[in-house]
């Protein structure tokens, strides 16, 4: 799962994320393996989650000034993407298109259910990351955590 919050307790803003993957290959058993989903861009946060292909086509347009949708390569897509900036939460569908979405925190990812439940609860971003991979088996840890800088 991968999770974003505006200010209130968290501060100016944070995106957290579990780092485990599943890598499918064909007429073979599945890998699990460990990376980042979340990174800094431009002085913003961007995660991705689903197929891994697709997730630095995010991180790619992320980096220009987000004013066109993002278009992805030929194929079939899985994916979801979440902006954080100072004032708004992006959510990329899987369709590559932008909404800005009117709510102080949302998630993405396997483990979304379990993580929005956990911060309608009061969690903050991190326990509320933890609580998903409690439940969610194609969640886990380490967790990765990034804060947005302020500007001075």
């Amino acid at each position: 799962e991968l999770l974003a919050r505006l200010g209130a307790r968290d501060g100016a803003g944070v995106m957290v994320s579990d780092s485990k993957i599943t890598i499918s290959i064909p007429k073979r058993d599945d890998i699990q393996a460990r990376t980042q989903k979340i990174r800094r861009v431009k002085g913003l946060l961007v995660g991705a989650s689903g197929e891994s292909p697709w997730t630095e086509q995010i991180l790619r347009w992320a980096a220009t000034k987000r004013t066109r949708p993002l278009k992805y390569a030929e194929g079939k897509v899985v994916v979801e993407g979440i902006v954080l900036t100072p004032t708004e939460i992006i959510h990329l569908d899987e369709c590559g298109e932008p909404i800005v979405l009117d709510q102080q925190f949302f998630a993405i990812g396997t483990g979304a259910h379990a993580a929005l439940g956990a911060m309608l609860a009061g969690a903050d971003a991190m326990r509320a990351a933890e609580i998903a991979c409690e439940v969610d088996p194609h969640s886990e840890g380490p967790m990765q955590i990034l804060k947005l800088e302020l500007p001075l």
